[in-house]
């Protein structure tokens, strides 16, 4: 029975198609990691090329883009700032609390910046 099932062509027909599935869902995954590895590489730069605000006067001058571009600094580089979660502060009054905060924290942590961005601070 199996010489007969082989000889028809249908076994050998499915383990190719089968074969062929595998490749097909591994060239597809490889693809999609290469994606997220780029997307999280861009993201890095993104972030790498931010520079940190820490005068308050500009701070309440952001947008709420710029102030949610300032806050992913802090929740990537200084994650002990427990900086909340994007969707945690949606509003822009929520955003600048939480960067204000941020900021002040770094603030205790580098000293050395004070002079420079306490003689603008209102």
């Amino acid at each position: 029975m199996l010489r007969a099932l082989d000889q028809s062509g249908h076994e050998s027909a499915r383990r190719k198609a089968h074969v062929q599935h595998t490749v097909s869902v591994a060239e597809s995954r490889e693809r999609e990691q290469e994606d997220r590895r780029l997307r999280a590489e861009e993201a890095e730069k993104r972030i790498n090329a931010t520079v940190l605000i820490l005068k308050k006067k500009m701070i309440r001058t952001l947008t709420k883009e710029k102030l949610e571009e300032q806050l992913a600094v802090y929740r990537k580089r200084f994650v002990e700032y427990d900086v909340p979660k994007k969707s945690n502060i949606p509003n822009k009054p929520e955003k600048l609390a939480a960067l204000l905060g941020a900021v002040a924290r770094y603030r205790l942590e580098h000293p050395e910046m004070e002079e420079d961005s306490e003689t603008e601070d209102d």
